[in-house]
């Protein structure tokens, strides 16, 4: 452990590293480029070792432009290279705010999805796709995961399916298949240190909650602070190999078109990340 003046509180903080890289860290500290390296890494405790969570959720941080449109540049153009014409790119805004990846555990106890190498919250595939199923599954078929598996031929060419479900029923296919389209990471198209912001869940039976009390008006609130997206758009890409023609409520059309009415439908009716249920999370 080492010590680090702040020069902006004075408070001597200790940075909690293996002994060998303490000079390392000391002369690059100023200059990490990189949000997830040092909001997940390089967090900094009083000279009591305790952490401080609302300084390290509020460094101001600055996000290389041209970093992130290379980054979207690469997914359009990886997206054209699999699958040629059978794509589509659209653009979402942001109602209010997005927390995706809260529940990832972290020294900080709230936490955020950030991109590992350059460091951008963004929503990865797997996500997108989950939510999507989620919603299809929710208000198409009656919140019934095996009806849509089992009589369902589109759900499973879209979603994929095992050739049996959990009870040993056979899936519509009866056939293990892996899913037909593909759904990219999004990411931010415009951040800055305004788009990250810091809001807070306010607890107030936090006692009555860990069976320590009864709920009462005398219990004192729990303050937790959490980052969230705010203020920007997000370009989400799907694409398939083959863009099959499928039938869905008495209509023909094609599998892509598909899955972006229903990816549309889920950002805007559904929401995606934590905390949907109070409105964070949808799109428009």
């Amino acid at each position: 452990m080492t010590n680090v003046k702040n020069t902006s509180s004075e408070i001597n903080e200790i940075i909690l590293v293996p002994e060998d890289t303490r000079e390392l860290v000391k002369s690059l500290l100023s200059k990490v480029d990189n949000f997830s390296l040092k909001y997940n890494k390089y967090i900094l405790t009083d000279k009591e070792g305790k952490i401080n969570k609302k300084s390290a959720m509020s460094s101001s941080f600055a996000f290389p432009a041209k970093l992130l449109n290379n980054k979207i540049s690469e997914l359009e153009q990886a997206a054209k290279s699999l699958f040629g014409t059978n794509k589509v790119i659209f653009t979402k805004s942001v109602v209010d705010k997005l927390i995706v990846g809260l529940g990832t555990e972290s020294v900080l106890e709230t936490s955020i999805t950030l991109h590992h190498i350059y460091g951008f919250p963004y929503i990865p595939g797997q996500s997108i796709k989950g939510a999507v199923r989620n919603y299809v599954i929710k208000f198409y078929f009656d919140s019934d995961e095996e009806k849509a598996l089992t009589q369902s031929k589109t759900f499973c060419l879209l979603f994929g399916c095992n050739k049996e479900t959990e009870s040993k029923k056979k899936s519509a296919l009866n056939e293990d298949y892996e899913g037909s389209v593909v759904f990219f990471d999004a990411f931010p198209t415009f951040l800055d240190n305004q788009v990250i912001s810091i809001d807070i869940m306010n607890p107030h039976y936090g006692e009555y909650y860990q069976d320590l009390e009864p709920p009462a008006d005398y219990l004192q609130p729990t303050p937790i602070n959490f980052l969230v997206v705010t203020n920007t758009d997000f370009k989400f890409i799907l694409g398939t190999y083959k863009n099959i023609e499928v039938e869905w409520n008495d209509n023909k059309l094609s599998l892509l078109e598909l899955a972006r009415q229903f990816t549309e439908e889920t950002l805007t009716k559904y929401g995606i990340g934590a905390k949907t249920s109070v409105g964070y999370g949808y799109f428009k």
